[in-house]
């Protein structure tokens, strides 16, 4: 991850740490595809939306939808439409991870320097450029910590 920032990303320690945070809170730091939520789980609705064409979450950043796959697959250079578990491998997650945020094609498709510029930082909106405020807050804590973390480095 740190690899693709420094070359798709513009070396803002906060944004690398929210994108770390991200990627801990989605995947454990472990380009995983998604659980399939049960039968009876009151989000299985909202997943079918995507989970039934092939294109559910995978990744560090838990990628979906056909065109966003599409997309990405321009940008990594390999065809995740078809295969999409290409995804998964850690070079090609890493990178979709850190270009998708810094350039705002997920969720409501800002760029993630739209919560977090010039030293200013809204981790908890900046949970928008993913996925809408699921979690923010906790997502919020993780950006602290690692921050915490770069600033020694």
């Amino acid at each position: 991850i740190a690899q693709a920032f420094r070359k798709y990303g513009d070396g803002d320690r906060q944004k690398l740490a929210y994108i770390l945070a991200t990627a801990r809170h989605e995947s454990r730091f472990e380009p995983k595809k998604e659980y399939r939520e049960t039968q009876f789980s009151p989000r299985r609705a909202n997943q079918d939306r995507y989970w039934l064409t092939g294109y559910y979450g995978r990744g560090f950043v838990q990628l979906t939808w056909k065109s966003t796959y599409k997309e990405m697959s321009k940008f990594v250079g390999v065809d995740l439409v078809a295969d999409p578990d290409k995804a998964l491998d850690p070079t090609y997650a890493a990178r979709i991870l850190v270009y998708g945020m810094i350039e705002g094609k997920f969720a409501i498709k800002k760029p993630l320097s739209y919560y977090i510029n010039n030293g200013t930082a809204d981790y908890i909106n900046a949970r928008r450029t993913v996925n809408g405020t699921d979690k923010a807050a906790l997502i919020a804590d993780y950006a602290i910590e690692i921050e915490k973390e770069l600033k020694k480095w």
